[in-house]
């Protein structure tokens, strides 16, 4: 079996927790600036559709975070 450096596990552990937080950090603050985005839109376009969609949104995006 092949020993380790403990040093060198504790950076690879520290750069896949980095990785990860800032890919999920990036999602989790882009996908409700792009809802929010959305709605405004739709609402200033005064475009029935897309209001109503947008009004069913929230509910989804809430439930993916």
């Amino acid at each position: 079996m092949r020993e380790y450096d403990p040093v060198w596990l504790s950076r690879v552990l520290t750069e896949l927790t980095l990785t990860f937080h800032i890919i999920y950090a990036t999602i989790g603050v882009g996908i409700p600036l792009m809802i929010a985005i959305a709605q405004w839109v739709g609402i200033r376009s005064k475009h029935n559709f897309s209001v109503l969609v947008m009004h069913s949104l929230p509910p989804i995006a809430h439930t993916s975070g």
